[in-house]
């Protein structure tokens, strides 16, 4: 089950379904009889919790925190979900294939641990970064640019002021 707005994940599963949200009161009991509940940190995941549904909790940067959990419980300590964390980023800029190669897993029976997870997502970044065209480009310069570039940098430091005697 997704909670929800509008679907993100779209799994071609006969076990997912996606929970428009309405009343709190009928989404709460549309969440109470799920296998497992997918979603943002947001309340709609705290009522997962607390009918002990397992979760698939997409979490990012809140203020200042990079690695936050306002969860109680089993989520609190990893024992029934799984955080997707986006270190440093909102959970809205999650793409849906690490979500879906999470859910495929745990729907096969093979569920992450809380530190298979956070592995999975800290390369999942990784991946994502190193896609970017500027590391790449870093990436193809050769050692000789490298080393003109710190010769560069240490001719143009910041001078320090001589000392008067």
């Amino acid at each position: 089950m997704e909670c929800g707005i509008a679907p993100v994940l779209k799994l071609k599963s006969e076990r997912y379904h996606t929970v428009p949200f309405g009343s709190i009161q009928a989404t709460a009991k549309i969440i109470s009889q799920a296998d497992v509940a997918v979603g943002i940190e947001s309340g709609l995941m705290h009522i997962a919790n607390a009918f002990g549904i397992f979760g698939f909790v997409i979490s990012g940067k809140h203020r200042r925190d990079m690695e936050y959990n306002f969860y109680n419980g089993s989520y609190r300590e990893g024992k029934n979900c799984n955080i997707l964390h986006l270190y440093g980023l909102s959970p809205f800029h999650l793409h849906q294939e690490p979500i879906a190669i999470a859910v495929d897993a745990f729907l096969a029976g093979r569920p992450m641990t809380r530190q298979q997870c956070d592995l999975f997502m800290l390369k999942y970044l990784i991946e994502q970064y190193q896609k970017k065209w500027y590391v790449r480009l870093f990436n193809a310069l050769p050692e000789v640019f490298y080393q003109l570039w710190m010769i560069i940098q240490f001719h143009y430091r910041p001078k320090l002021p001589k000392s008067t005697q």
